[in-house]
C-alpha cells in the first residue's frame, strides 16, 4: 500500500469517526433541553465543518490516486507498444538475412 493509500484509509477512518460524534451529538441535542442545544450548537457545527474538510481531502485524494492509475495504465500501454514494434521491426530484419 502507497502512502496515498494509506492516507485515503486514515481519511476514511476519521470520517467515520467524526459520522459517529455527529450522531452523538444530534442524539443528544434531540433530548436536550432548548439551553443545552444551544450549547451544543457550536461543537455540532465545528464537527460537521471538519467533516466536510476531510470530504474534500478524501475526494482529492482518490482523484488523484486514479489519475495516477490512469498514467501508470498509459505508460504500461505505451510499452507495450513500443516492445511490440520492436520485436516485429526485428523479426523484418531477420527475414532478411
Amino acid at each position: 500500500m502507497n502512502r496515498r493509500e494509506e492516507r485515503i484509509r486514515r481519511l476514511e477512518r476519521r470520517m467515520g469517526e467524526l459520522d459517529a460524534r455527529i450522531q452523538e451529538l444530534e442524539a443528544d441535542m434531540g433530548k436536550a433541553d432548548a439551553k443545552l442545544r444551544e450549547d451544543l450548537a457550536p461543537r455540532l457545527k465545528e464537527i460537521q465543518d471538519k467533516r466536510r474538510k476531510v470530504e474534500r481531502l478524501l475526494a482529492d485524494l482518490k482523484l488523484k490516486e486514479a489519475e495516477a492509475w490512469d498514467d501508470q495504465n498509459l505508460e504500461t500501454g505505451l510499452f507495450a507498444i513500443f516492445d511490440d514494434i520492436g520485436e516485429r521491426i526485428g523479426k523484418l530484419f531477420e527475414s532478411l538475412r
